[in-house]
């Protein structure tokens, strides 16, 4: 399990931050939730977590859920929009989700504030934060990357990616923070228990990429800016987090790509808490 070390008042009580925060609350098939938050205005990208585990994780890492301003949703699966529609009544905030998503999973988003529609290459403004869209190939109706800009910091997100498309490494390259799946083992899925037409969706071009494929995409994406890296996505049946993480390490350090923190994401469990000043 992840330590998360967050500062704290007089009291012992967490405190809110200055500068980025990011914090992924929870990645997994089961469920998924990235924290970003900027001098208090707090953003999620997907809500796929039970309610009161987000909630309660933001209060753990020092962030208050009443600074939540937007959801912004990556697709229609619900392992991506469990809570998004409980959150946003909630907390009055709006989610911002593609038309074919919304269509695709209304009758599960239940009760919800207000959306606004999201269209690749459309930049939104939600307080501090400049949200970037762009498409990503899944087995989805449609599904979303995002490259996000708060002040002069910059994070990236892409998860669940069929195959790696220019536009995702454009999209992503030179941010401080990146977000980004590493889902298999070709190994481990090769002669794990899954059927073959589960398999192979797996491997196909719109389902998830390896930790092969996650590391040569960081091979392009990583500049002199990029200082953190959170592996994402890691399936429970299908990988390994210590074998996620050596094959992405191994394979930059062979290509002389130096730099940026490697870090683990988990199911139900927080990651690292990245503090950028």
């Amino acid at each position: 399990m992840a330590e998360v070390s967050v500062p704290t008042d007089e009291a012992g009580l967490p405190v809110a931050s200055d500068g980025l925060v990011v914090c992924v609350l929870g990645s997994s098939s089961k469920g998924n939730s990235t924290l970003m938050s900027y001098h208090g205005s707090t953003i999620l990208i997907d809500a796929g977590l039970p309610k009161r585990y987000i909630i309660d994780t933001m209060r753990r890492i020092g962030i208050p859920p009443s600074g939540l301003q937007a959801i912004f949703v990556t697709h229609e699966h619900t392992d991506h929009i469990q809570s998004v529609g409980p959150l946003g009544a909630t907390f009055s905030v709006p989610i911002y989700i593609s038309d074919d998503s919304f269509f695709a999973c209304r009758e599960r988003l239940g009760d919800y504030h207000s959306k606004h529609t999201l269209e690749p290459g459309e930049q939104i403004e939600v307080g501090p934060f400049t949200v970037d869209p762009f498409h990503i190939p899944h087995d989805a109706l449609s599904n979303m990357g995002f490259r996000i800009e708060a002040g002069e910091r910059s994070v990236g997100v892409a998860t669940d990616i069929g195959w790696l498309e220019n536009t995702i490494v454009d999209k992503l390259k030179g941010c401080e923070v990146l977000v980004l799946e590493s889902n298999y083992d070709p190994g481990m899925l090769k002669t794990g228990p899954y059927p073959r037409q589960l398999k192979q969706r797996i491997m196909s071009n719109r389902g998830h990429i390896s930790n092969l494929e996650s590391a040569k995409a960081l091979e392009l994406m990583i500049t002199e800016r990029t200082r953190h890296v959170l592996l994402a996505h890691l399936s429970e049946i299908n990988n390994e987090p210590l074998i996620a993480a050596e094959t992405v390490h191994s394979y930059l350090k062979d290509k002389g790509v130096e730099g940026p923190l490697i870090h683990l994401t988990y199911p139900m469990t927080p990651s690292v808490r990245i503090h950028i000043r």
